[in-house]
């Protein structure tokens, strides 16, 4: 994915929000309880699918 391609997901988000930081790098911010939950699930869903001994690294135990 190019800067472009980038851009152009970030923007389709809902509630997502552009700012410069830092005086010169480009940052995308999501605020919507929605995308917060659905990258929660996401990431469960990545999860499971990891090696067990991956999931206790992890997990740190």
């Amino acid at each position: 994915m190019n800067l472009t391609k980038a851009k152009a997901y970030c923007r389709k988000l809902p509630g997502a929000t552009e700012d410069i930081k830092w005086e010169s790098n480009l940052v995308f911010s999501i605020g919507d309880v929605e995308v917060a939950q659905l990258l929660k699930r996401s990431y469960e869903l990545v999860f499971a699918k990891l090696t067990k001994k991956l999931q206790r690294e992890i997990q740190g135990t």
